[in-house]
């Protein structure tokens, strides 16, 4: 039951950590998000990679915070880091072995191994909350909703 049958080729190298990527826009989003000096619009202090100004920005301007999530409370700066959020987060997942919902992926992911570990792999069917189609273990399906997820945005 896999989405996209055809093998996948990683062509695109980055020169920083020689990660391999499918295309130039994985590899350009993944520069941009871990390689690239970013400088906070706050104190101008710089950072290299998202993930360190994120960090930066929920640490010392979190009450500068422009969206927040309904769900949790938890403030974000843009509208795009909250909807990302909410779909990590809050989104309900199914488990398609047991028909159980969950709050998060990791739930279910929890879920799936304390519940049908002995099942094989390819057994553990998770279904796609965005698109409605299913996929054999999580790495295919959390490879597949960062896909879906970045063409959103």
């Amino acid at each position: 039951m896999k989405h996209n049958p055809e093998p996948v080729t990683y062509d695109f190298e980055c020169n920083d950590c020689k990660r391999k990527y499918p295309t130039k826009l994985r590899l350009s989003y993944h520069i941009k998000k871990l390689h690239e000096e970013l400088k906070c619009t706050f104190c101008e202090e710089t950072f290299t990679g998202s993930p360190s100004l994120d960090k930066h920005m929920e640490d010392k301007h979190n009450d500068m915070a422009k969206f927040t999530c309904t769900l949790c409370q938890k403030g974000f700066f843009t509208q795009r880091q909250l909807n990302h959020h909410v779909k990590l987060k809050h989104l309900k997942r199914t488990c398609l072995e047991c028909n159980e919902t969950f709050a998060g992926a990791n739930a279910l992911r929890r879920h799936q191994k304390a519940k049908h570990i002995k099942m094989p792999k390819s057994a553990r069917i998770s279904k796609c909350y965005i698109e409605g189609c299913n996929w054999e273990g999580l790495s295919g399906l959390t490879r597949h909703l960062f896909h879906v997820s970045f063409m959103q945005f």
